[in-house]
């Protein structure tokens, strides 16, 4: 990485006169901060695009894309550049970079607005291996014509940070979250139910209460009833500490409003795999 800096930046106030000096500090300030955050997070590479195909025998485009350099800067190939013509169709192989590149719009015969505008569109240079040269492609010359494309060749931007590294609290009763595994259990529960009627119970994993899933798990439930009614159950509110049942009384013995059932929830729990948490689905309730 580049040695850092002191940042310093514009300090504004009413009345200030603000001339190029002052206006370039404030950008400075700006492209150095991304700079380094980009230096510090990621390796130089391509981001997207910057394809090469061939035009005709000696000319190619470069499709539109993003890359980073060895300095964090942000290379921009703009959408629809014109094609380049080959300089160099002596060499057999020629490597393709691109490089960081500030040059003023405009010249005595354009208009006062481009004249204050600078290009950053990055410079192509070919066989260049500095530093700061990106390399996007191959090309193959035979004969004076480009006969093969190859852009396998580029690197692409990389996270520096491994996981291992990243900052984490240190474990505390707290926020350590229990190591995932399957779990199931039973309970029992007394209701009183009319046809239509919905009653709502609580279930919890463990015993004393804690959470027992890092993740939301799966939730599976089912009825026994010793009058060997049938009932309709719901899932709602589940979380790493229990769920809530619904239990609504669908057929069987008639029931008398006035007398307790004895009900038995059996439930399973597990955690979500890798594809029930790269979808978002936690969970499904279950009828």
């Amino acid at each position: 990485m580049a040695e850092l800096k002191p940042l310093t930046r514009l300090n504004y106030y009413n009345g200030q006169l603000l001339d190029a000096e002052l206006l370039s500090l404030e950008q400075a300030y700006t492209a150095n901060l991304i700079g380094y955050h980009n230096q510090a997070l990621f390796t130089p590479g391509v981001l997207s695009g910057l394809q090469l195909e061939a035009r005709g025998e000696t000319a190619f485009t470069i499709s539109q894309g993003l890359a980073i350099d060895d300095q964090g800067r942000q290379l921009v190939w703009p959408h629809g550049a014109d094609a380049l013509v080959l300089p160099d169709r002596d060499s057999n192989r020629v490597y393709v970079s691109l490089q960081w590149h500030e040059s003023p719009l405009g010249d005595e015969g354009k208009s006062q607005q481009e004249y204050n505008q600078i290009s950053l569109l990055p410079a192509v240079r070919y066989n260049d291996n500095s530093d700061d040269c990106l390399l996007i492609a191959v090309l193959t010359v035979v004969g004076g014509v480009i006969t093969h494309v190859n852009n396998d060749v580029k690197d692409f931007v990389s996270l520096k940070i491994e996981s291992k590294q990243r900052l984490r609290p240190e474990p505390t009763e707290q926020n350590v979250r229990p190591e995932p595994t399957a779990l199931a259990g039973s309970a029992e529960h007394k209701v009183s139910l009319r046809p239509g009627d919905l009653v709502w119970k609580h279930v919890t994993y463990r015993d004393d209460g804690k959470p027992a899933f890092g993740l939301l798990p799966i939730v599976t439930v089912s009825a026994v009833s010793r009058e060997m009614s049938v009932y309709a159950l719901t899932l709602n509110g589940v979380t790493a500490v229990g769920f809530n049942v619904g239990i609504t009384w669908q057929a069987g013995e008639k029931h008398d409003p006035d007398v307790d059932y004895s009900i038995s929830i059996h439930w399973h729990a597990s955690p979500p795999t890798p594809t029930d948490q790269s979808t978002g689905d936690a969970h499904e309730p279950t009828h």
